[in-house]
């Protein structure tokens, strides 16, 4: 069973150790690892950003699985991570509508997502949510309007 709730304070650990993961760092749009103290400074000026910043922890069974951002950047843009001990037991598609849910309750604009061409499962996950692929170069560049119901 799952269930959403805001990001909290007590989450910026787990982000931490999900975000090095080495297959997070391998599809993200920036390889390198992240060093804690940028990781604390990113957290709480996120955590604190409200109008740019939507920020979501879903939860299998109580213990946390997945981190779904939605950040402002121009455009509104979304990100996924799955928690490694997560990976592969099918929780992204439904974390990701989860989040979209929430992010809709508050914002009511399209929403864009920027994926390494090899991320496979990534593009996946978001076209079964209603994601279309807008742009190709360097990366993919995929988009869902507001009126995209699921």
């Amino acid at each position: 069973m799952l269930s959403i709730r805001k990001v909290e304070e007590k989450d910026k650990k787990i982000l931490f150790n999900w975000a090095n993961d080495p297959d997070t760092r391998k599809y993200s749009g920036n390889s390198d690892p992240i060093v804690w103290e940028e990781h604390t400074k990113w957290f709480e000026k996120k955590l604190n950003d409200l109008p740019d910043s939507k920020f979501f922890m879903v939860l299998s069974h109580n213990v946390e699985a997945c981190f779904v951002r939605f950040e402002k950047k121009g455009d509104w843009y979304v990100g996924i991570v799955v928690a490694p001990i997560f990976r592969g037991k099918g929780l992204a598609n439904e974390s990701l509508s989860l989040g979209i849910k929430e992010f809709y309750k508050c914002v009511k604009k399209p929403l864009y997502a920027e994926i390494k061409k090899e991320n496979i499962g990534s593009i996946k996950i978001f076209q079964k949510n209603k994601f279309k692929i807008v742009s190709d170069q360097p990366i993919l560049k995929l988009k869902r309007d507001v009126n995209e119901n699921r």
